[in-house]
């Protein structure tokens, strides 16, 4: 599939919405406030309802441990290391929240995203998955399902949206007790894993 062709299939799930248009809006590379306003700004704007620009950009505890060891204090928002995801990455981003909108929907109580985009020299630290995994290449959120709720209609709500998009989205969909990996257009192609 090329990518005019995935990029045609995450408009289908987020509308001809510009991401650009918000880019714009930044002032100072070292703004995190304007970045995070502008990416919350893109995310209501196609119609995510739960998920924040704040949550999506914020990486797992243990890849918050990884990245403070380079001392990023212009990227840290309210103690935390903020990921600037590249406005490319956007509509597919876009896209994979909306569907994890819809998981967390069905589960009823607070989902936490603990990963969206890591880069490689987060995830080669936290992860064994190499470089062909999810998170450095695409776009795929990591749903922390502890929290309470219903995590079996959560799952069920996840497989559906797997295999309604299996053809043209190429999901990822990694289903352990009380965590949802799932993911867009995977350099390893359509493809499910229990953990």
């Amino acid at each position: 599939m090329t990518p005019s062709a995935r990029m045609r299939f995450c408009e289908s799930i987020t509308g001809p919405i510009d991401p650009w248009e918000y880019v714009r809006e930044i002032g100072k590379s070292s703004d995190i406030e304007e970045y995070l306003g502008a990416l919350n700004r893109y995310l209501d704007a196609i119609g995510v309802r739960r998920f924040s620009a704040l949550e999506v950009s914020t990486p797992s505890a243990s890849s918050q441990a990884i990245a403070k060891k380079t001392d990023p204090k212009k990227s840290i928002h309210n103690g935390k290391f903020v990921l600037v995801i590249p406005v490319w990455l956007w509509q597919p981003l876009g896209a994979v929240t909306l569907l994890a909108d819809e998981i967390r929907t069905a589960h009823g109580a607070p989902v936490v995203c603990r990963n969206s985009l890591r880069p490689f020299w987060i995830n080669q630290h936290v992860a064994a998955s190499g470089i062909a995994s999810d998170h450095p290449q695409t776009a795929a959120l990591d749903l922390d399902l502890s929290k309470g709720g219903d995590a079996e209609a959560a799952h069920a709500r996840a497989e559906e949206l797997y295999d309604e998009h299996a053809r043209t989205l190429e999901p990822s969909l990694g289903q352990g007790p009380n965590v949802i990996h799932f993911g867009i257009h995977s350099p390893h192609g359509r493809r499910r894993w229990r953990y």
